[in-house]
């Protein structure tokens, strides 16, 4: 079994507050005392409500103080900003409260119960028109759905409204957010490019270094994810770096155990180790024991990676006495590890004791623990000469395999093989009670003909497993690269998908202008090579927009907003979209100048095919989104009377009368003003 070697970590780790901070909250604490004792001898109404609104801005410092460090402390602040405000009906004192606590539950896994105060917050928010608090509002939102359903949608709310209000703080963390998102649905490129638009930010004077040390920390593991150690390396560096000019010693712990598990990625296991023993004796200083045990448990890998077991023993026995009691991801990881160190001794019975706990710990449904735990026993039992033993665990390890790569005919040749040669070994060894001295010797060559075959097929199985996880993670990312990422969940859950409508969508269609004609003129190659450039930069503009790109025809371009995720601001999205992509094309001078269409309304989108199968959309909307790009112009973006309904509040538009559409008769047009994005 490859061990699990990189650990993450929650990003915002409560951290334990720092001294000047804790000398700052103290006076702020003290304050209250006194403004509530100045407030009883408050001799008129007006007095009163002054002292209260200026308690309400002395609990909002607190709570930003607070913020990801001490949950607890920004709910009850919270609540004290709402049992002050209530009564004197101070509502940007109320949204204050609601947001905070909305807060609390979201950050404590309680997702509904945080949606129900940010909304309350929200509806306050928009009716005393408090921007600050109305993007607070929908960045909780966005948090409360757990990086699913709305949660973009609310993020790029967030950031209209931080943008059009220059609220510098909240922008960079409206790009941090949307960021994060993309992290979470499987799109590193989009990810990267919004934590970059937050680190820019963040990086000039004024900036908010806690998030910029969040921004890069966050584009570090998107970098992590994608193998690429050094690009993760450079910058949890600079993460470090901002760490330590905050003096934020917890979180120099947790970027410094990061980056060796960086190091132990590219192989370099003696840096890594190097930081770990480092890390281990900076979370001792810091009395932070469930991250030095978690360092611990990663120099235990480091270790037996290098072949050192007698090390690694020691730094797992530690780790597995820490989690023998808790019920906690690491006490079944150290388990394994632990009984695989001893393989590697070749201790089997104690190998076998750690193996057997580690399956008492796994619950059923993880099918990644039991996959391995079934082979390390196999192992071991055949280690002990058990190989009835180790044939059963070998079966289970294969179900299980076969029930996480849903790949039921791999090696089932190799099995057969093996099933035979046990039934054999089992023939022999009856035969042996009967038999003198030549059946002993055969019996003999049987057992070690048996350990050779056995040797042989645990090199084969491991090598083929790993060949198998890499043309799975290859076919992952070819799937994804061809289908959305939800579509291709429920591609592989269920092995097919059911075509579906949606009411509310936008289609973008793109066409090359004299496209024959210019053609003529090009090499294949070059002519190859001008799509490709154009193309490219298409989908990196509406990928970022949060379009869907559903095909290209020959020169023509189609993508789509609001499917398969739903987005409110699905026509918006797309002219923005096209905007990006009409400014590009005129400012590349390239061989081509492009014409835009898009339209509004409802598709049905599917699946096509069992062969070479795409993702596609139906439906008049994409007829008439074609018939507008036709009736566009060089360098214009036409859109439909349905998406200038959509989207005339957001951008300045010409009205071009009614035009004659094929098939669809006379209709209204309306060219964007390329001048306002």
């Amino acid at each position: 079994m490859k061990k699990v070697f990189v650990l993450f970590f929650i990003l915002f780790t409560a951290f334990n507050i720092k001294a000047q901070d804790r000398k700052v909250a103290d006076s702020l604490e003290s304050i209250i005392g006194r403004l509530s004792t100045q407030k009883q001898y408050a001799n008129n109404s007006a007095k009163s409500f002054s002292i209260d609104t200026f308690l309400v801005g002395v609990c909002g410092e607190l709570i930003k103080l607070f913020h990801n460090v001490s949950f607890d402390s920004i709910l009850f602040y919270g609540q004290k900003t709402l049992t002050i405000s209530k009564p004197i009906a101070y509502e940007k004192g109320m949204a204050l409260g609601y947001n905070s606590i909305g807060f609390y539950y979201v950050k404590t896994g309680k997702f509904e119960l945080g949606k129900q105060y940010f909304n309350k917050a929200l509806a306050i928010s928009k009716k005393i028109k408090d921007d600050y608090g109305l993007c607070r509002s929908l960045t909780g939102l966005g948090f409360a759905e757990n990086f699913k359903g709305n949660a973009l949608s609310f993020h790029y709310e967030a950031l209209k409204v931080a943008i059009e209000n220059h609220i510098i703080d909240q922008i960079a963390a409206s790009y941090h957010n949307i960021g994060e998102y993309y992290d979470n649905n499987h799109n590193p490129v989009a990810a990267a490019d919004n934590y970059l638009k937050a680190i820019k930010i963040n990086e000039q004077p004024g900036g908010n270094l806690h998030y910029l040390k969040m921004n890069y920390w966050s584009l570090g593991i998107v970098y992590e994810n994608l193998l690429k150690h050094k690009k993760a390396i450079e910058n949890y560096n600079h993460a470090l770096k901002v760490a330590q000019q905050l003096h934020e010693k917890s979180a120099e712990l947790n970027i410094m155990i990061m980056i060796a598990g960086s190091f132990g990625g590219m192989e370099q296991y003696d840096t890594a180790i190097s930081i770990y023993l480092s890390s281990i004796k900076l979370a001792k200083e810091l009395k932070r024991e469930s991250l030095m045990y978690q360092a611990i448990t990663n120099l235990g890998d480091t270790y037996y990676f290098t072949g050192r077991y007698k090390e690694a023993l020691h730094y797992d026995t530690m780790a597995y006495n820490y989690y023998l009691n808790k019920d906690d991801y690491y006490a079944t990881v150290v388990a394994i590890n632990t009984g695989m160190v001893y393989t590697k001794l070749k201790d089997f019975k104690k190998a076998l004791s750690y193996e057997l706990d580690a399956l008492a710990k796994t619950d059923s449904t993880n099918i990644e623990f039991l996959k391995w735990i079934y082979a390390n026993l196999s192992e071991v039992y055949a280690g002990m000469g058990n190989y009835k033993a180790a044939y059963e665990n070998y079966q289970l390890y294969k179900k299980s395999y076969d029930s996480l790569y849903n790949n039921e005919n791999r090696e089932k040749v190799l099995q057969l093989q093996l099933q035979s040669d046990f039934q054999k070994k089992e023939s022999s060894l009856k035969a042996a009670q009967e038999k003198k001295d030549l059946q002993q010797r055969n019996i003999r060559n049987s057992i070690i003909a048996g350990l050779l075959l056995l040797s042989v097929f645990f090199v084969v199985v491991y090598r083929q497993r790993n060949r198998v996880k890499k043309e799975k993670e290859r076919s992952d990312e070819l799937l994804l690269n061809i289908l959305p990422s939800e579509v291709a969940d429920e591609l592989k859950a269920n092995g097919k998908l059911a075509a579906k409508m949606y009411n509310d969508v936008t289609v973008l269609f793109t066409d090359f202008v004299d496209f024959t004609g210019i053609s003529e003129t090009l090499s294949p190659e070059e002519l190859v090579a001008e799509i490709h450039k154009n193309f490219t930069v298409f989908d990196h503009i509406i990928d970022k927009n949060g379009l869907e790109k559903i095909k290209t025809i020959g020169d023509a371009y189609l993508a789509v907003c609001g499917l398969p995720i739903e987005n409110e601001q699905h026509a918006q999205c797309v002219v923005r979209a096209a905007l990006e992509i009409n400014e590009y094309v005129q400012n590349a001078q390239g061989k081509f100048k492009v014409r835009i269409g898009i339209h509004s309304g409802p598709v049905v989108a599917g699946i096509v095919g069992v062969k070479k199968f795409a993702y596609d959309i139906w439906g008049d909307t994409v007829n008439t989104a074609s018939r507008m790009e036709s009736n566009s112009e060089v360098g214009k973006i036409n859109i439909s009377a349905t998406t200038y309904e959509l989207v005339q509040h957001d951008f300045k538009c010409i009205h071009r009368g009614k035009i004659n559409a094929k098939g669809k008769g006379d209709v209204d047009m309306y060219f964007v003003d390329n001048s306002r994005a």
